[in-house]
């Protein structure tokens, strides 16, 4: 391995700190942005999540339709109630998808000051945005951190592995599976050190021995010099890609 490509791997390993930080803001911003969404979008939702909404008993009076709720087959139905407060009469409506009531029906309200009204309680809406919330946080928490965590397996194997001897060259020919990963197969003859169709994943790409960003997807396709190096991890294969003055090294999965 070349020093500068030596060097360019230790900075991405102190920069993995940083991923993990990023990982936890998104996760955060993930987890937040249900009840974000909710409170935007709804009249009374900041109250109502608060507890600043007044429960009522109230009657149905009429039930309507009013359109279709987001595009889909399902009615949105506006029902308006009545109640009393204190002995005063009062009126109110609310809009509702599906699950429309009976008129003549008691049914259960919460009233905010500003007068508009949702059927929903404010301990199902809670538990409603909570669970999202976590669900949301908790995925985007999981998949972040298996991406820094495998980034990091992969240089760390990498480093283990260029130190030792690499073997003699083959000649292969990449092609792209998705954005870093390819699929590496021998370009003629039988099969080398490397089994026929093999996903590689770049981890480190150099031109003219300077480490720099990896070139399109499609560039890197076509015919190239393979050396494999030791196996050091049970979990991948590293090995040298090069082709004039380019040099990548990938991190080739285990066939189990």
């Amino acid at each position: 391995m070349l020093p500068a490509e030596f060097a360019a791997l230790r900075r991405a390993d102190a920069r993995s700190g940083r991923s993990v930080v990023m990982v936890a803001i998104i996760a955060v911003l993930c987890a937040v942005f249900p009840v974000t969404l909710y409170v935007l979008t709804g009249d009374i939702a900041a109250d109502h999540l608060l507890g600043r909404t007044e429960k009522v008993q109230a009657r149905v009076e009429s039930v309507t339709v009013e359109g279709r709720c987001n595009r889909s087959s399902v009615d949105r139905y506006r029902v308006e109630l009545s109640w009393s407060t204190d002995g005063a009469p009062d009126r109110g409506s609310y809009s509702t998808c599906g699950n429309d009531p009976v008129v003549g029906e008691t049914v259960d309200a919460w009233v905010a000051a500003s007068g508009h009204m949702t059927a929903d309680s404010p301990t199902g809406a809670r538990l409603g945005m909570a669970g999202l919330g976590l669900f949301l946080g908790g995925g985007a928490a999981a998949v972040g951190s298996a991406f820094v965590v495998q980034a990091r397996r992969r240089r760390r194997r990498l480093l283990a592995a260029a130190a030792g001897e690499l073997a003699p060259a083959e000649l292969v020919a990449l092609t792209r599976i998705r954005n870093a990963n390819f699929r590496v197969r021998p370009a003629a003859g039988p099969p080398g050190s490397t089994s026929v169709g093999s996903s590689a994943t770049t981890v480190l790409y150099s031109r003219a021995g300077v480490p720099t960003r990896r070139p399109a997807p499609r560039a890197m396709e076509g015919p190239w010099q393979l050396r494999m190096a030791p196996a050091t991890d049970a979990r991948g294969l590293v090995a040298l890609l090069t082709r004039g003055p380019e040099r990548c090294w990938v991190d080739i999965a285990v066939r189990r």
